[in-house]
């Protein structure tokens, strides 16, 4: 949606929420009205793009949100209403980073079904909650003084979380490979800004606006245009999230029975340190497979993921939503059996043999705008890579995975490795007859061996290639002998230097 100012500026943002018109308005008392259709994508978009401490940048000029404003027409001109309405509680896990919903309208408890009032205790971890309120802003509003464009100007993004907003109750309506499809229908997912998990603070402003008074968050020419509202009373008194919250159609996969040892993939980086990023992947990759396969925009669609526990660890389900109010169809398509294996087959036939190419996708180690990387994701660059997604892709669908993704890699790895720590002591390289590659200390006090990113490192999982390789480094004369991974190898470097330690 266009946001329209008279004169030409923009001193007052207005975002549409859902079936509300937009409105933006000079504190002068001129105004315009664009009376556009308001959608969930860009009502979920708005609390990033407009939330306090950003920076919108319109016709060479930086406009700087510092909170919320909601305006009503009455007959000639505009009131300021409250641009915030009723308070939604919510519940956060701070290890799992799941967002649940406790009551997600405010009031209407007793209108909700109840495995929808979700418990205080986290889904993945098990451990308690953390309860705080949200609001579903109706606009955002400015400093109300536009400034020249400056390139210098380094503004805050809190980048905004999804999250299924209750826990599937696991009844399966069909199984493709190792994922089990669950379709859920008019259920909530809650996308969230909340500054980085600090919340917000504000106050008051003119004509029942609302600011946000974290000083933290503004350059200091945008402190001085809101300086006279800071020793205001806080309103509300507490401090909160802004969220969207999106009633609509979700199809949840959750994966077990996975072709490796346990049957999940663990998500906790002390037991699998590459887990979470071969999920995260995942969901990437699908999400792009979806739109390729259904041919539409991946913006119609939004994923997310949710820990789910079992006897073997904590993994992660994968949901993927319509954004449209109330559905479009494409969740309950996804959720096809057939249509989804179509989906795994075609990517790991035709999206992975493009990426694997290099010649066609060139100098990509990890993650890049031509595989997995966009500015919608940008909150989980780090957990993206490629080779990753497409290894858990293949467990997804149930066939055999291509192990040489990572384990050619080793010898180079390895050596990589030593050149860079040899400074730090004597390392030297081990290629065991299993065809895996280790790096020890010369004096042999400790080795550790590098297998496949998705291969479980706690010996009581090992698969015969790691009981192979620990056997003959013990027979070596190698005093410890730790597990670890061509991921942790090649980027994070220093933690698989910490185990030689």
């Amino acid at each position: 949606s266009e946001l329209v100012a008279a004169g030409g500026v923009l001193p007052m943002f207005g975002f549409p929420t859902r079936d509300r018109p937009l409105y933006t308005s000079e504190p002068t008392g001129s105004m315009a009205l664009d009376n556009c259709k308001a959608t969930s994508r860009s009502l979920d978009q708005a609390v990033t793009m407009f939330a306090p401490g950003g920076r919108v940048v319109k016709d060479k000029q930086d406009n700087f949100p510092v909170g919320f404003a909601h305006w009503e027409k009455r007959r000639e001109e505009f009131v300021g209403k409250d641009p915030l309405g009723s308070v939604l509680k919510l519940s956060r896990c701070e290890d799992c980073s799941v967002v649940l919903a406790l009551d997600i309208w405010s009031g209407r408890r007793a209108e909700i079904a109840p495995d929808e009032v979700v418990s205080e205790t986290c889904p993945g971890c098990g451990r308690p909650m953390n309860v705080f309120s949200a609001y579903q802003p109706k606009g955002f509003r400015s400093d109300y003084v536009p400034d020249d464009y400056d390139s210098n100007v380094d503004a805050f993004v809190g980048f905004s979380l999804s999250s299924l907003a209750r826990v599937p109750i696991d009844q399966k309506s069909a199984t493709v490979g190792a994922l089990d499809i669950e379709m859920l229908e008019n259920k909530q997912i809650v996308t969230l800004n909340d500054n980085r998990g600090q919340l917000f603070q504000s106050v008051k402003g003119d004509n029942n606006s609302i600011v946000v008074v974290d000083e933290e968050l503004y350059e200091e020419k945008v402190l001085k245009h809101i300086s006279h509202h800071i020793n205001r009373p806080k309103f509300p008194s507490h401090k909160y999230a802004i969220a969207d919250i999106l009633t609509t159609d979700v199809v949840v996969l959750t994966p077990q029975g996975l072709g490796i040892v346990g049957g999940i993939l663990p998500t906790n980086s002390l037991v699998q340190p590459a887990g979470l990023a071969a999920i995260t992947s995942f969901a990437q990759l699908l999400v792009r497979g979806c739109k390729d396969y259904l041919q539409i925009d991946t913006n119609e669609l939004k994923v997310g993921l949710q820990p789910f526990s079992s006897d073997m660890g904590v993994s992660q389900r994968i949901f993927i939503a319509d954004v449209l109010e109330n559905g479009a169809g494409y969740a309950s398509q996804i959720g096809d059996p057939v249509v989804l294996k179509g989906i795994l087959e075609n990517l790991i036939s035709v999206t992975g043999a493009r990426l694997s190419n290099p010649k066609v996708h060139t100098d990509c180690e990890s993650s890049c705008p031509n595989c997995l990387r966009s500015y919608e994701n940008q909150r989980i660059h780090g957990l993206l890579n490629w080779r990753l997604g497409i290894d858990f892709a293949e467990l997804a669908l149930g066939v055999a995975m291509n192990e040489s993704r990572w384990l050619d890699r080793g010898a180079l790895a390895s050596q990589q490795f030593t050149n860079t720590f040899s400074q730090q002591g004597a390392l030297v390289v081990e290629h065991t007859a299993s065809g895996l590659y280790a790096i020890g200390r010369s004096d042999k006090k400790k080795v550790v061996v590098l297998g496949h990113p998705l291969w479980r490192q706690d010996p009581r999982f090992f698969n015969d290639v790691q009981t192979s390789a620990y056997d003959e480094l013990l027979a070596l004369g190698y005093v410890d002998v730790k597990s670890s991974d061509m991921y942790l190898a090649e980027f994070k470097p220093y933690k698989m230097w910490s185990m030689l330690q």
